[in-house]
């Protein structure tokens, strides 16, 4: 009884040790490929080792892979399957389609370089070029890569879509379309869970119902908590067109949109401008916010700004700026602990200083060190039509201006009162009014002629540090 068990286990390893020896020489690592249906097969030998054709209605199974091909050569030894004609791999939820693949048993690797189509419940995935392993459930994606899902397009030169984790990541002039936006970028992150996205590299945001732009090196967008954050040098445009009216008597062809009435219609673009170290999106339903931290710069028109930290509501239309603000508008510029400034109906309406406020303005070309003045607790600036028309200082005033003309005319009033009220006509001063505890006092041109600083206010601050205009990003 004890020799029949031995003889058993003798032939039982006699059988296994040739099949071993067939896998290791062969590198075969991966249970066989097997065939489960062809019309017709063939066997042959290709370079000393066993090849099999079949033709019509094939299908290959390994573990929970089917393979489905109107022709397959299926090298044994290397459990290796070259598929060709209306190829497709199904694996649970996922389909993968193409004209040729080849599928290695061993590495678990199919293989397409002529066009491949991935489809994972309502991922849609295709390429030109394409590599899926059934054991890692990766796709590696080349050359005119596309994804959908149903909701947002994605297009790049190389994407990588991770079936466990459903994660997309795509790499090379990347563009992303959905119902809202369009991101074009260098490389962008995708989680199908909750929709994020994590761009980077030369990012533009363009929103499809609204005139802003958002560029910068880095974005993140939290699509369930309504949050974007950008990071390396974000600028925030906001595009407003403007109507301009000219009148004319005359008709010709470069005038498309004069109206009956002679008048010609032109529309011209007024862009704002906000740059910082970090922007913050928050998108509510009454309103967005946009939070700018550290070297903020704004432009629009012929104003200008910087900060160290601001926050533009986008319905009210209002930019509130802190950290030791500066506005500029035409040759005044406006300094304060904080500042607010309205921009409704596409135009600066308003400028208003909070503590510790100062304006300051060049009106003379010819005598810029003579620099006119106005301090006060909070200062208000009121712009019509692109020109300010009144400045009001409040709670301990003081105004400092410099008369100019004949060189007996030539002097500076420097006055203090509860407040001062300055109007203005054609962007020239037309009244001064002080009101409560008036004091003044006036100085000849001989007592600052060779230095105007002697009597400039306390509190002074001036800054030749304005932001330049930014261009808008071709698209």
């Amino acid at each position: 009884m004890k020799e029949k068990r031995i003889n058993i286990l003798v032939g039982i390893l006699l059988i296994l040790i040739p099949i071993i020896l067939i896998c290791q020489e062969t590198g075969q690592k991966g249970p066989p490929i097997q065939l489960k249906n062809a019309n017709e097969m063939v066997g042959d030998t290709i370079n000393g080792g066993s090849v099999r054709i079949f033709n019509g209605n094939v299908v290959l199974t390994q573990g929970n892979v089917t393979v489905k091909s109107d022709k397959a050569i299926h090298y044994l030894d290397l459990n290796i399957a070259d598929l060709t004609g209306n190829v497709v791999i199904t694996q649970n939820d996922m389909t993968l389609k193409a004209p040729h693949i080849n599928y290695n048993g061993n590495s678990r690797i199919a293989v397409a370089n002529n066009g491949v189509e991935l489809i994972d419940k309502e991922i849609t995935l295709k390429a030109d070029f394409g590599k899926y392993s059934t054991e890692t459930l990766i796709a590696d994606f080349e050359k005119n890569v596309t994804m959908l899902d149903g909701k947002s397009t994605l297009k790049a030169k190389y994407g990588k879509y991770s079936r466990k984790t459903e994660i997309a990541d795509f790499e090379q002039d990347v563009i992303v379309d959905d119902d809202s936006a369009t991101i074009t970028a260098r490389k962008v992150t995708f989680d199908k869970n909750n929709r994020n996205s994590f761009a980077y590299g030369d990012v533009i945001v363009r929103g499809k119902f609204s005139n802003v732009i958002l560029t910068g090196d880095t974005v993140i967008n939290l699509a369930k908590e309504r949050y974007t954050k950008s990071y390396g040098k974000p600028v925030l445009y906001q595009i407003d067109t403007v109507k301009t009216v000219y009148i004319s008597s005359t008709y010709n062809q470069s005038q498309p949109f004069l109206k009956d009435s002679g008048e010609i219609v032109k529309y011209e673009y007024d862009t704002l401008s906000i740059a910082s170290d970090t922007m913050e999106a928050f998108r509510d339903i009454i309103n967005d916010k946009y939070v700018f931290t550290n070297n903020v710069e704004m432009n629009k028109g012929n104003s200008a700004a910087i900060a160290n930290y601001s926050i533009y509501f986008k319905k009210e239309d209002i930019i509130n700026l802190t950290g030791k603000p500066i506005v500029w508008y035409d040759s005044t510029q406006l300094h304060a602990d904080s500042i607010s400034v309205s921009i409704a109906d596409k135009k600066l309406k308003s400028i208003k200083a909070f503590g510790n406020a100062l304006a300051a303005s060049r009106d003379d070309s010819l005598f810029i060190e003579r620099i006119n003045q106005i301090i006060g607790d909070d200062i208000n600036i009121n712009i019509e039509t692109d020109t300010i028309r009144k400045i009001t200082s409040y709670g301990n005033a003081k105004s400092l201006y410099f008369s100019s003309g004949n060189e007996s005319d030539e002097g500076a009033a420097r006055n203090s009162s509860d407040s001062i009220i300055i109007d203005f006509d054609l962007g020239k001063v037309y009244s001064i009014l002080w009101l409560g505890g008036i004091q003044g006092e006036y100085f000849p041109l001989i007592m600052f002629e060779a230095d105007p600083q002697k009597i400039f206010l306390p509190g002074f601050r001036w800054s030749d540090n304005k932001p330049q205009k930014r261009k808008i990003p071709k698209l």
